[in-house]
């Protein structure tokens, strides 16, 4: 299979994921508007509105279950960090993919969403 087939193979199994997902009443509005995250600044933005809630729904619980949660943010900012490393071929991706680079980073969001 050649390069360009299956990139537009990927670009048409996107398409059908992205229109699953508006569809479905089975996503928050946050994770479809994943979907539309079209850089790394937007993805960052998102990604620390969504600690930065889930810190404040923690500090609201009881002691246990915030201590779990606390747990878990720390285990989102690991991820996180992670997710830093992912960043060059993110670039690469929105670069060496145009126009469709802006498309799976928002697919590559949204996943992380869910």
């Amino acid at each position: 299979m050649v390069a360009s087939e299956k990139l537009r193979e990927s670009e048409d199994k996107q398409k059908q994921l992205r229109e699953r997902v508006m569809k479905s009443s089975q996503f928050t509005k946050h994770e479809k508007d994943a979907l539309s995250l079209d850089s790394k600044e937007r993805f960052e933005r998102s990604w620390d509105s969504a600690l930065d809630s889930k810190v404040g729904f923690d500090a609201k619980h009881e002691h246990r279950a915030a201590q779990l949660s606390k747990d878990a943010t720390k285990l989102f900012a690991a991820a996180y960090d992670i997710l830093q490393g992912f960043s060059p071929m993110l670039d690469i991706v929105r670069g060496f993919g145009a126009p469709y680079g802006n498309l799976a980073i928002g697919t590559f969001s949204f996943l992380l969403a869910v």
